[in-house]
């Protein structure tokens, strides 16, 4: 899997249960990565809403606004 992924979204995501830990604190991720990132986590977890996704971001440490939560949502088809 880590392949598919860089070793930070892994870790970030297997870590993200409700008592993740950032792996690298406010990290800026470029698009790519913080969709691939956004997807892990959808996959991973119950996410129901823009918010609930936007504080798990938190968690890992992609601090991002919720506009751009609303973009990678549309564009990952979600």
């Amino acid at each position: 899997m880590t392949g598919m992924y860089p070793a930070f979204l892994v870790l970030a995501a297997l870590n993200a249960n409700g008592n993740a830990h950032p792996v690298q604190p406010n990290r800026q991720l470029g698009k790519a990565d913080r969709q691939k990132l956004v997807a892990s986590l959808v996959e991973r977890m119950r996410i129901g809403t823009q918010q609930e996704l936007l504080v798990a971001l938190q968690r890992v440490g992609c601090v991002v606004t919720q506009a751009t939560v609303s973009r990678d949502i549309r564009e990952l088809g979600l």
